[in-house]
């Protein structure tokens, strides 16, 4: 989690580094709410600034500046982390802008959500 919200997964750990996967990853795929009309949809990183969303519930009126949380379901996530807004709606994306800015981050907090078996807890002895 960054200042802002959430940022991304811890994907490895070392002994003395982890490394994570930010939500604009092109591997990143997190489970989303769209918090006015309720709907579930799946942000997908691209290598960009702004991931997109897909998979949203069909039948979905899907404004700008409509504000993105984690939904959590598939149990990786507690639903309600702040992921952003939605930035940009046409035709062919739903482009959503992060609330964490990724240039200005110095820290981060990593949270333990209780989900067993999500990460490897074994470190090597050295």
């Amino acid at each position: 989690l960054g200042e802002a919200g959430f940022i991304g997964r811890v994907a490895d750990v070392s002994s003395h580094a982890s490394r994570v996967l930010l939500l604009t990853d092109v591997s990143s795929r997190i489970p989303v709410l769209l918090e006015g009309s309720r709907a579930r949809a799946l942000l997908v990183g691209g290598n960009v600034t702004r991931p997109r969303l897909v998979f949203v519930t069909p039948g979905t009126r899907v404004s700008p500046s409509e504000r993105i949380v984690t939904s959590g379901d598939g149990n990786a996530f507690p639903p309600g982390l702040p992921v952003g807004v939605v930035a940009s709606v046409s035709d062919s994306a739903i482009e959503v802008q992060l609330f964490v800015n990724y240039d200005k981050l110095d820290y981060v907090r990593i949270a333990d959500f209780g989900l067993d078996g999500l990460v490897d807890r074994h470190v090597p002895a050295q």
